[in-house]
């Protein structure tokens, strides 16, 4: 297994940015590799998986190949000025790996998963290319825009207050988008309960239930904390790789 750090220019964004990519080892005759798109949460980047996480630990000795590019804090969503960041991750990250590694990629073994901003992202990238993905996995999910822009107004910077306003959060609903995409993609999301987020995933879980979406939804005890998130994709793994 190989830890590397990729440095590349988007041309989707405008800019140059890197990511890290944990590459197993030699595959066993006959064994696929299997993809997962790896996001960070407000004010991260594509280091914190590794750094805060026994995350390298928990993939060594599986078939799957983890991707974790830095998605700013642009809640991994399209913007007319600053870059589309939900393109960025969905087109132009999935065809450079595509090419690196000299793969081709296959829905039923590219997944995407992320945490609180990142998980947000993870569920809307996954619901609006259910053609590419077929898990898809969130971690104490930031659910509505519409709640985080009251919830941080006054601590975000400009830019990424131009990120988050109704219009965008309408467009990128995650409610829309489930309806969308019933049952097309497989659908994994968890929050401790004394997350601050506890309650919007208590309610999309009611409303996957109402739309009759077959998901799996997980709680109990824990905040929104690296030792949840640690926990939590030890387990969530395991349900991707099943």
């Amino acid at each position: 297994m190989a830890l590397m750090m990729i440095e590349f220019h988007s041309n989707v964004l405008e800019l140059n940015t890197n990511l890290y990519v944990i590459k197993p080892n030699i595959l066993q005759d006959n064994e696929e590799l299997k993809v997962l798109y790896l996001l960070h949460g407000y004010q991260g980047n594509y280091a914190n998986w590794v750094k805060y996480t026994n995350l390298i630990r928990y993939v060594d000795g599986t078939n799957l190949l983890v991707v974790m590019p830095s998605g700013y804090n642009s809640f991994y969503v399209n913007h007319e000025i600053f870059g589309d960041y939900s393109k960025y991750v969905a087109e132009e990250i999935y065809e450079l790996i595509n090419k690196t590694f000299n793969i081709k990629q296959t829905r039923e073994n590219t997944f995407v998963a992320g945490l609180s901003m990142g998980g947000y992202g993870a569920l809307k990238t996954a619901l609006s290319y259910p053609e590419k993905y077929s898990k898809a996995v969130g971690f104490s999910s930031v659910i509505k825009l519409e709640n985080m822009i009251d919830r941080v107004k006054d601590s975000l910077r400009p830019k990424t207050e131009l990120f988050l306003n109704k219009d965008t959060a309408k467009k990128n609903s995650l409610y829309t988008l489930s309806k969308k995409a019933l049952n097309k993609v497989e659908l994994y999301f968890t929050c401790g309960t004394e997350d601050s987020l506890f309650n919007e995933n208590e309610d999309f879980h009611k409303h996957l239930n109402e739309i009759k979406y077959n998901h799996t939804y997980l709680t109990g005890p824990g905040a929104h904390s690296w030792d949840y998130w640690d926990q939590e994709i030890k387990k969530a793994l395991k349900w991707i790789l099943k």
